[in-house]
């Protein structure tokens, strides 16, 4: 996956990127880095190009935006959005609708927005069926792995179905094996 710096601003030529998809050195592009000043109508040109050539892309929000930006990136079609702690009873059945994967960081997400773990959206992920990963995000510095990101979500959803939470992270990942 090709982590696209936000910060570097758009790029006004994709050229490279379709042909390292075509060439399968990648396989998706991650929007990543600081969301201020970087929100999706910044780069609308270019998620459009990427949209049309049919190359997923994950976009990152909602660590430090809200519910306008979440719906600015809802204009377009992203395959998977990166935290998305901005997630309501507003936006989740667009999410739902265009059958958009949440990659879930919780010890990341509660530092980083500092929330508590009741205040996380997943559980609403959870109810609502939406399809969803759990992830470790700068586990280093946040000490956690994977593991311990389950046992967090077992505090809240204790009778969470691991096998769909599984299943949804195959289903949303951008390779040919899923």
């Amino acid at each position: 996956i090709y982590a696209f710096r936000r910060q570097d601003g758009p790029l006004d030529d994709i050229s490279t990127v379709i042909k390292l998809v075509n060439d399968g050195l990648i396989c998706g592009v991650d929007f990543t880095g600081k969301e201020s000043q970087n929100l999706p109508s910044k780069f609308s040109k270019m998620i459009t190009k990427l949209e049309y050539e049919n190359i997923p892309y994950t976009y990152h929000l909602g660590e430090q935006s809200g519910v306008e930006e979440l719906m600015q990136l809802l204009k377009f079609n992203p395959n998977r959005i990166g935290h998305g702690l901005s997630i309501d009873e507003k936006t989740i059945d667009l999410i739902l609708e265009k059958e958009i994967h949440i990659e879930v960081c919780l010890t990341s997400n509660i530092y980083a927005r500092r929330m508590t773990l009741l205040q996380h959206p997943v559980k609403l992920l959870y109810t609502r069926g939406c399809s969803f990963s759990l992830n470790e995000d700068d586990s280093v510095f946040f000490n956690t792995n994977i593991i311990k990101e389950y046992a967090l979500l077992k505090t809240i959803i204790p009778e969470v179905d691991l096998d769909k939470i599984y299943q949804d992270t195959l289903n949303a990942s951008f390779s040919s094996l899923s």
